[in-house]
């Protein structure tokens, strides 16, 4: 059996109106702007075993029912 796995985390990427004030701010402080659109961290980075990733994806839907719907203003 392996040892490698793989990195993943779990992201919001809300619709927002001030994208460019959002990315004007993050151009200047976040040096990893330029990598990923501005969002949520819902989980962050872990490191798991490579597996089918319908079963990651089933585990993050089955978790996320369990929450109630928020607004994100």
């Amino acid at each position: 059996m392996s040892n490698e796995t793989i990195r993943y985390c779990v992201h919001l990427f809300p619709a927002v109106s001030n994208q460019s004030e959002i990315d004007e701010y993050r151009n200047r402080f976040d040096p990893l702007a330029f990598k990923v659109a501005p969002h949520i961290t819902l989980v962050f980075p872990f490191d798991i075993q490579p597996e089918p990733i319908s079963r990651l994806l089933s585990h993050v839907h089955a978790t996320a029912e369990t929450f109630a719907p928020f607004t994100v203003t």
